[in-house]
């Protein structure tokens, strides 16, 4: 079915930059209220602040932790008083975890884990049942091409980070299953990025030979990410779900 009449609503958490940042110009171009969700309060309110300016029909600014189950459902509810639904969900929140797993400290794990795969699982928890209720809805996790290798780039990326990631796959599609027929799930696994959170590969001597090791030519950008996120939350992807879509350039193919 279409999706119900009216400003849709969508939520991005780790709004506040890169990634989530271009997710948010996204569908704010895209006829979407957006709600700007990030650890950094003052980075959530710019980016809400820019939306706006930019002709976004509504940009909110909410700080929050991802791993506060609480916090979500304050959000959730929030949103939901004023507009009265929430149509999508971006979890994009994320950190990077370039531990050696003989050096990992426990508390480094829970909190590579809390953030990324408890946080997708709070939010979605928290937007699950109005979506169902208004028989349509998205979830998208940007999850990562390390969810599939193991972890590819060692000064981001290595067992927690890798295994944080392949959990939220393995969520969307439970959540495919469970929110089936009107609300899907899916997730996008980017490959590197031009973004400041993975600026020790891509800047430097050692840039070059990031580029030439992708089919495509170039380092994938935010706005790649935010270009397939666009689509899989429309109308014309009401029948993907459960997909993990790689964004990489060709540099990982399954």
């Amino acid at each position: 079915m279409p999706r119900p009449a009216g400003t849709p609503v969508a939520i991005v958490t780790g709004g506040g930059r890169g990634i989530g940042q271009a997710i948010g110009r996204a569908l704010a171009a895209d006829g979407f209220r957006v709600a700007v969700v990030d650890l950094n309060g003052e980075s959530a309110e710019a980016t809400a602040r820019e939306l706006t300016a930019s002709g976004a029909p509504e940009a909110l600014a909410f700080q929050a932790d991802v791993r506060e189950y609480v916090r979500a459902r304050e959000v959730v509810d929030e949103l939901l008083g004023r507009f009265g639904r929430v149509d999508a969900l971006i979890n994009n929140a994320g950190i990077t975890a370039p531990q050696p797993f003989t050096e990992l400290t426990e508390a480094e794990w829970d909190l590579t884990i809390g953030v990324h795969l408890k946080g997708s699982f709070n939010w979605s928890h928290a937007v699950a049942p109005a979506m169902l209720a208004a028989g349509w809805g998205r979830i998208v996790c940007i999850s990562s091409m390390n969810a599939k290798t193991g972890g590819a780039f060692p000064a981001v990326s290595k067992t927690a980070y890798a295994a944080a990631k392949a959990g939220m796959l393995g969520l969307i599609r439970g959540l495919a299953r469970e929110l089936a027929p009107g609300v899907t799930a899916n997730a996008i696994c980017p490959g590197l990025l031009k973004t400041e959170l993975a600026a020790s590969m891509w800047a430097g001597p050692q840039g070059q030979a990031a580029v030439e090791a992708v089919p495509a030519g170039r380092i994938g950008l935010p706005e790649d990410i935010a270009d397939a996120v666009a689509f899989l939350v429309s109308d014309r992807a009401s029948y993907i779900t459960g997909e993990a879509l790689d964004v990489n350039g060709g540099v990982y193919i399954d």
